[in-house]
């Protein structure tokens, strides 16, 4: 039986935040990056990469916004000192709220 090649295991930090894909062009025509309310607003400031490379940001679990005291106006500004210009979309896959919105963008890509 032939001996298969060791796998290399990816470096925690890839693994862990799944940012790695940010530096590679995929081919895509449309590069979404996603942030949930509960990760908190300074996320595109840690990783400017991934926000930069984006074409559109989207905050997810926006109903909890309240409960975990997220700042709308410094999220908005961390994603537009990062890409300035760059479209931003909050979403809830519980309400639906944003949904419309999000779909629309998504076909008229």
């Amino acid at each position: 039986m032939p001996r298969r090649a060791p796998v290399e295991e990816p470096s925690p930090r890839c693994e862990r935040n799944l940012v790695c894909p940010a530096s590679y062009d995929l081919g895509e025509s449309l590069r979404l990056v996603v942030m949930s309310v509960t990760e908190g607003e300074d996320k595109p400031r840690k990783y400017p990469t991934t926000f930069n490379t984006a074409d559109v940001a989207v905050i997810t679990k926006i109903d909890l916004a309240s409960a975990v005291e997220f700042d709308w106006d410094a999220a908005e500004q961390s994603i537009q000192a990062v890409r300035p210009g760059m479209p931003v979309i909050g979403v809830s896959a519980k309400t639906g709220e944003g949904m419309d919105r999000y779909i629309g963008m998504l076909h008229r890509r």
